[in-house]
């Protein structure tokens, strides 16, 4: 005689305990409700189709009643016994796809505005076609190495290998989170060889008196000449120094204190001031008295100026073409020429709001080597004036 399964009630399922396991609840004619260690609650529906065992999510205890689960259920039945598999269904909102949980992992990085909108931009020009819509646990190793083969194809090795990265982050997330049990991109792409590295373009030490002695006679206006010098200066990215307020500025303590929501890592971080950088932005707070911005917009004193104003600068100065130069490329100036000059590569890095990717070196203080930093700098603003 077959087992009858005794009907459930929303408050069985309400009550049911986590487990150190993965462990499911029977409903009955295939749907259950699966449990996971996280306290995640789905339902599912397993089923048999051309001789082989599936299920397929079709929903969230959270948000599917039991009664829209067993109807699901039902619906999904009817196709079975019309021969067609549930998982042919275009109507599959229950289902978690990759995309479903790359736009979860994505809203869980503490990232800045635009380096998150790139790396979106990323997953929806090259992954998302190819697996965006499959179920997180259906994606293969080979879904995975299609996409980086198609980018390889184009000549884009530094993508496929940012692919291949960005989609194995995502699934160890989701393991994390028991939407599943591996990670298809683990140990993928390991014979893709990224080709060396192109910088920014960037002054070479032998061309930076060169370039104050244009700087000097910058005739544009002269926030924006004291502007490209601070940012030679304290070689940080242009977007923290063209949004940067007066209010992160202590000038007695000849400290600069940049909040995390500025920073691209999202980690709070201090730049010592140098004499020669005080002297500066002295100058500045009289240029551009009446704004909280150190670099106000044109149009607005409670904006700041675009993200292409320094980049104009310097192509009035003359480096546009093959004597092309950056704000970006500032940061490589630096770190090569102090490299060079033997400082310690810990406080470089440490002044280049870079994180070591080590996770017990990496413990971030913004504080750390401060006064090191400080005596670098000073250095620094000493070697590039003389």
């Amino acid at each position: 005689m077959p087992k009858i399964t005794k009907p459930k009630t929303y408050a069985d399922y309400k009550t049911a305990k986590t487990r150190t396991k993965l462990y499911k609840i029977n409903d009955g004619n295939g749907l259950s409700l699966y449990v996971r260690p996280s306290g995640q609650k789905s339902w599912f529906f397993d089923y048999s189709f051309g001789g082989k065992r599936s299920s397929i999510k079709i929903g969230y205890f959270d948000t599917m009643s039991l009664r829209d689960a067993r109807q699901k259920r039902d619906e999904l039945r009817m196709r079975l016994l019309e021969g067609q598999s549930p998982k042919a269904s275009s109507d599959q909102e229950g289902v978690l796809t990759f995309k479903h949980i790359t736009e979860e992992w994505l809203s869980k990085q503490q990232w800045v505005d635009g380096h998150l909108k790139r790396i979106r931009g990323f997953f929806c020009n090259h992954i998302f076609p190819t697996i965006g819509s499959l179920a997180i646990d259906e994606v293969t190793g080979k879904n995975i190495m299609d996409i980086a083969n198609r980018l390889i194809d184009q000549n884009k090795a530094n993508s496929a290998k940012d692919a291949i990265q960005r989609c194995g982050a995502v699934f160890e997330y989701a393991i994390d989170m028991d939407f599943c049990n591996m990670n298809p991109a683990r140990n993928r792409g390991q014979s893709i060889k990224r080709p060396s590295v192109n910088h920014r373009p960037s002054l070479r030490k032998e061309q930076i008196p060169k370039f104050l002695e244009k700087l000097q006679n910058y005739k544009g206006r002269e926030f924006i000449q004291l502007g490209l010098f601070l940012m030679m200066s304290t070689f940080v990215r242009p977007s923290e120094l063209r949004c940067a307020t007066w209010d992160e500025f202590d000038l007695n303590k000849a400290e600069w204190s940049i909040p995390k929501e500025r920073m691209k890592m999202k980690r709070d971080h201090i730049v010592p001031l140098s004499k020669q950088v005080l002297s500066a932005l002295k100058r500045l707070q009289s240029v551009t008295r009446g704004s909280d911005y150190l670099f106000p917009s044109i149009n607005s004193a409670h904006k700041p100026i675009s993200d292409v104003t320094f980049l104009k600068a310097l192509k009035i100065m003359g480096y546009i073409g093959d004597k092309k130069i950056v704000a970006h490329g500032f940061r490589h100036t630096a770190s090569t020429i102090l490299h060079e000059q033997g400082f310690d590569s810990l406080h470089i890095e440490r002044q280049l709001a870079h994180v070591d990717k080590d996770k017990i070196r990496g413990t971030y203080n913004s504080a750390d080597y401060l006064p090191q930093r400080r005596e670098m700098m000073q250095w620094y603003s000493d070697f590039i004036g003389k």
